[in-house]
């Protein structure tokens, strides 16, 4: 009887468990923004403004012009960074 208590009580735990990790992965997921503006950009790989304006005439990251603004999609800066595209030095 206690056993059995004991083996409810464990799949409780661990349905609430998944379930809390998937709440979290979910906010976590939705915390990291879509898209950056040029200074975040710069602030993210810690180079000047101008270095990222270069990268765009390189063709390294592609620029998204929202109105008057200037976007750079996260997913394309991550790329870029994984790739080494943004590195002065490429070996």
């Amino acid at each position: 009887m206690e056993k059995a208590i004991i083996s409810a009580f464990q799949q409780i735990v661990d349905a609430t468990v998944v379930q809390a990790m998937a709440k979290l992965q979910k906010n976590n997921e939705l915390e990291k923004p879509r898209y950056y503006t040029v200074n975040e950009a710069a602030d993210i790989l810690r180079v000047n403004r101008v270095t990222i304006y270069n990268l765009f005439k390189k063709d390294k990251i592609q620029p998204l012009k929202v109105g008057g603004r200037t976007l750079i999609a996260a997913d394309a800066l991550d790329e870029a960074v994984e790739t080494k595209q943004v590195f002065k030095y490429q070996h």
